[in-house]
């Protein structure tokens, strides 16, 4: 590493640390929650990541994701395509329908993701951990309150 000149104390990765990661390249070995496949891009194990990981997450038509939530670590998401939806709350009666250009943000909170419908949802999932986390819940209805508020 150096340091950059301008701002003592700052750290610049050198060029062979930045990492690129090919869409055809992504994996599958990474906690999963039913009903949503999860893509690991970069994360400790794929590149020199200490703080934080990211990948894609992909919803078939009519499925949900089990509940869930992610440990201590939140979660930025960026809709890349398709309306879906995240509902949280302690019954989960609280949603939002997310489109794509949306970006979302969800902390340390039981959720889930949907998708009701008959288009696939992709979504670019950032968390603030090195790995990441999912610890699956008992659930929500996934079919109950599918509207958004």
């Amino acid at each position: 590493m150096c340091i950059a000149p301008s701002r003592p104390g700052i750290q610049i990765p050198e060029p062979d640390d930045a990492r690129r990661s090919h869409s055809d390249h992504l994996d599958r070995n990474t906690p999963q929650s039913a009903g949503i496949l999860r893509l690991a891009a970069i994360n400790s194990d794929l590149s020199s990541s200490s703080h934080i990981c990211g990948g894609v997450m992909i919803a078939q038509p009519h499925t949900a994701s089990s509940v869930h939530h992610h440990g201590n670590q939140e979660t930025i998401i960026y809709v890349l395509g398709g309306d879906g939806q995240v509902r949280w709350g302690r019954h989960g009666e609280r949603s939002e329908t997310v489109r794509p250009g949306d970006f979302v943000f969800i902390p340390h909170l039981p959720h889930q993701e949907l998708n009701p419908t008959a288009e696939t949802v992709t979504w670019v999932v950032t968390r603030s951990g090195p790995q990441p986390v999912v610890v699956n819940l008992p659930g929500f209805d996934p079919i109950a309150s599918t509207s958004a508020r």
